[in-house]
């Protein structure tokens, strides 16, 4: 199993030319039958929005104030070691108070958000010669259903589900689990 990154632009220069990124990159595309997306920050240009909700939350607790390349440098999973990071407490609240917050407001607001540079044309362009393409979040099945469809990629999935977080070692065994519950193959 090969594993291909897509370099997402956090602050929107560099996502055009990310976006072609495993097309340039020298792999050897015969030996692919199938991609495997991630849609959060990757398909989906959201991490301006994750940033600018989480600043939010800082603000409302007298935090600092996180910049793009400080968010950019401290983000990571499991997100509750980033909440730690950025300088939350679990001692004034919980995290899961503190997450129900954000993902609150994320909700709210996550159609602001578009696909990032390049990312429709990239889909496109893979189906055009034939490979099948799926999408994995940590999203609900209706949820991730949808909001594909908001963006106009969404295909039929091939079963619900639900993905877990990655942790060190264990993103093979994670991926493979996840192809088999956890995808939506696209058009």
């Amino acid at each position: 199993m090969t594993l291909l990154g897509f370099k997402s632009g956090w602050n929107g220069k560099e996502s055009r030319a990310a976006a072609l990124w495993p097309l340039r990159s020298g792999m050897d595309w015969t030996q692919v039958r199938h991609v495997i997306w991630d849609w959060n920050g990757t398909l989906l240009d959201d991490a301006w929005l994750c940033r600018e909700i989480m600043n939010g939350q800082l603000r409302k607790r007298g935090l600092p104030v996180l910049s793009v390349e400080r968010y950019e440098a401290i983000f990571d999973f499991p997100v509750e070691g980033y909440y730690r990071k950025v300088g939350f407490h679990w001692e004034q609240e919980t995290f899961q108070e503190a997450g129900t917050e954000f993902i609150v407001e994320y909700e709210r607001r996550k159609t602001e958000c578009r696909l990032q540079i390049g990312a429709r044309e990239l889909l496109q362009q893979l189906e055009s010669v034939g490979y099948s393409q799926a999408v994995l979040s940590a999203y609900s099945h209706g949820s991730l259903e949808s909001f594909l469809g908001h963006f106009g990629v969404r295909g039929h999935s091939k079963r619900g589900g639900k993905s877990e977080s990655l942790r060190g070692g264990e993103s093979r065994g994670w991926v493979k689990n996840a192809v088999r519950t956890s995808c939506f193959t696209l058009r």
